[in-house]
């Protein structure tokens, strides 16, 4: 999937490079889709026209965050518990996607563990 940047998005990520941290307009699309970055903010105008408006500071501070904990490899939950951990706010359906993978994540050893058990 390749997403084209908005402007206001094109400035968040060149905010980001000024701090030494990278994140592509994927990564941003994936984050607001999983709900733990603020969607863009839209201004529509009478005559049909939209315009995107530049992201609040708050927007900033959570891309960086996210930037910087994110991973190849690592799943978005990791970074969305993080998040959490240090004060964050998400929507409801990543908060409850991240406590159910940390879940998961406990269960596995006990899982295996068990199945090793019954065998």
């Amino acid at each position: 999937m390749v997403t084209v940047a908005s402007p206001a998005d094109q400035k968040l990520i060149d905010e980001l490079a000024s701090q030494g941290l990278t994140a592509s307009p994927d990564q941003l699309a994936s984050w607001r889709a999983h709900g733990i970055l603020p969607r863009a903010k839209v201004r529509r105008s009478k005559f049909g026209g939209s315009e995107v408006l530049p992201h609040d500071e708050e927007v900033v501070a959570v891309a960086a965050f996210l930037a910087g904990c994110s991973r190849r490899g690592r799943p978005w939950q990791f970074c969305a518990a993080a998040l959490f951990e240090v004060g964050g706010s998400m929507s409801t359906s990543a908060l409850r996607q991240t406590a159910n993978y940390s879940l998961e994540v406990g269960l596995r050893a006990y899982r295996r563990a068990w199945k090793e058990a019954e065998v």
